[in-house]
C-alpha cells in the first residue's frame, strides 16, 4: 500500500517586482522561515531573487497581508 504525501504550497514573491508564484513542497522538505531562492521571474525576464514564504507564515507588505 501507498504512503500519502502531504503537500503544502509556499509562496514564492519577487523581490524586484512583486509577482506571486506558488511552489509545491513536500511535508519533510520545507525550507526554513525567509529562504531566498533564485527563480526565473516571467514578468522581469531574467532570473531574479525570491522570497520563499510558507504556508502558516505571515509577510506583510504595505497594506497586504499574505498568510
Amino acid at each position: 500500500m501507498k504512503k500519502k504525501r502531504f503537500i503544502d504550497i509556499s509562496t514564492c514573491i519577487c523581490q524586484e517586482c512583486g509577482f506571486k508564484m506558488p511552489i509545491p513542497r513536500c511535508h519533510g522538505q520545507k525550507r526554513g522561515r525567509n529562504h531566498i531562492k533564485d527563480i526565473w521571474c516571467p514578468r522581469c525576464g531574467k532570473e531574479t531573487k525570491f522570497l520563499e514564504v510558507r504556508s502558516g507564515d505571515c509577510y506583510i507588505n504595505g497594506n497586504e497581508i499574505l498568510y
